[in-house]
C-alpha cells in the first residue's frame, strides 16, 4: 500500500513539472508592446520573429503587425529568439528573448535620425558614388544602410538609428571601397554637414 502511495505522488509531482516548464519548442504566447521611448505612448510598427530550432536545423522568421495600441501577440517555440521592432520615423531595435513561459516584452523606441553630406575627392571636387552605413557591434538597429550620391555628390539617407554607431564606406563607381570613418547621431538628430573623402582610382 505503501508502495502505491509513493508511486501516485510521483506522478502527480511530475504532472505538475510538465505544466511548469513547457517542453522545448513547445507553443508559447510571446506580446510584444511598441512604445516611445520619450513619452511611453504605443506605437503601431512591425515586429519581425526569428526563431533557430537546433533539433530541427531549421531558421524561421515571421513578420507581424502592432497595432494601434503598439500590441503584437504571437505564438512562437519556446526557447530564445531574437525580436526586431521598427515603426515609421523610430529606429528599429534588435533583442534577444528567452521564451519559456507566456511573457510580454516591451520595446521602447528612439526617433530616428537622418544624414545628409557630400562625397568629394582629394581635391574637394563632388564626386559621383555610393555612401554606406554599416552598424558596428551586435546592439541597436541590424541593418545596413546605404544609397548614392547625385552629379554633385550630395547624398541623403533617412531613419538611421539613433542607438547605433555605423561605420562608413564610400564607393565612387568603379573603384573600390574606402573607409568614411565612423557616425552616430543622438536620438531624433539629423546632420546636413558631413563630408565624407575618397581617394582616386583607376577604373
Amino acid at each position: 500500500m505503501r508502495w502505491y502511495f509513493l508511486l501516485a505522488m510521483c506522478v502527480i509531482v511530475g504532472l505538475i513539472a510538465a505544466r511548469q516548464v513547457p517542453v522545448s519548442g513547445a507553443p508559447v504566447p510571446l506580446v510584444v508592446r511598441l512604445s516611445d521611448h520619450g513619452s511611453g505612448g504605443p506605437l503601431a510598427g512591425i515586429v519581425t520573429i526569428t526563431t533557430i530550432s537546433a533539433a530541427a536545423r531549421r531558421i524561421t522568421t515571421v513578420t507581424h503587425r502592432a497595432n494601434a495600441e503598439g500590441v503584437a501577440s504571437i505564438v512562437v517555440p519556446a526557447g530564445s529568439v531574437r525580436i526586431v521592432a521598427w515603426s515609421n520615423g523610430y529606429s528599429p531595435v534588435q533583442l534577444e528573448a528567452d521564451v519559456s513561459s507566456a511573457i510580454t516584452k516591451t520595446v521602447p523606441l528612439q526617433p530616428s535620425g537622418g544624414i545628409a553630406g557630400t562625397l568629394v575627392d582629394e581635391n574637394g571636387g563632388p564626386v559621383f558614388g555610393s555612401v554606406r552605413l554599416k552598424p558596428t557591434g551586435r546592439s541597436g538597429s541590424p541593418f545596413v544602410l546605404s544609397t548614392h550620391t547625385d552629379a554633385a555628390g550630395q547624398f541623403l539617407i533617412r531613419n538611421v538609428a539613433t542607438n547605433t554607431r555605423y561605420e562608413a564606406s564610400v564607393n565612387p563607381d568603379s573603384c573600390p571601397a574606402v573607409d568614411g570613418g565612423q557616425i552616430s547621431l543622438t536620438p531624433g538628430e539629423r546632420r546636413s554637414d558631413v563630408v565624407l573623402r575618397t581617394v582616386a582610382c583607376s577604373p
